[in-house]
């Protein structure tokens, strides 16, 4: 049983990696009109063009009552904030509370820079001043 677990494990991994692949090896120049470039943690700074979307990734495990909050939106007239999903992993199916990744996404409008601050909270607690957060500069040309 491990071992096919372990394999799907891999297998997963596997087609994660080659779609990040195929998402950012779309995201060349394409003249502004589209596109999609992803991020993760290890990131903090990107560019984009007006008309490409930006999705950071994140891992997330809202069973626990954490999600990724927006400590500092963007500046909308030159990113403007699209959705928020979550996918949890796939795991053994007696595996309760497992986490997932969470897309925040959204779309480059006009020239500029801007920042967004993420931070890993509980929505009902107060901040707390230890609370992980990541901040992101992107930049629009």
């Amino acid at each position: 049983m491990a071992t096919t677990w372990r394999a799907r494990s891999r297998l997963r991994r596997a087609a994660l990696v080659l779609g990040a692949v195929l998402a950012l090896g779309g995201c060349g120049d394409d003249g502004g009109d589209g596109g999609v470039v992803v991020i993760t943690e290890a990131d903090s700074a990107v560019t984009l063009e007006p008309g490409q979307e930006l999705v950071i990734e994140l891992e997330s495990n809202p069973t626990t009552g954490y999600s990724w909050s927006l400590t500092t939106p963007p500046d909308d007239r030159i990113l403007s904030y699209v959705e928020s999903t979550y996918e949890p992993f796939e795991t053994h199916e007696d595996l309760v509370g497992s986490g997932g990744t969470e897309r925040l996404r959204f779309r480059a409008e006009g020239a500029g820079e801007t920042v967004i601050e993420l931070r890993y909270v509980r929505s009902w607690e107060p901040a707390e001043p230890g609370a992980r957060t990541l901040v992101f500069t992107v930049t629009v040309s």
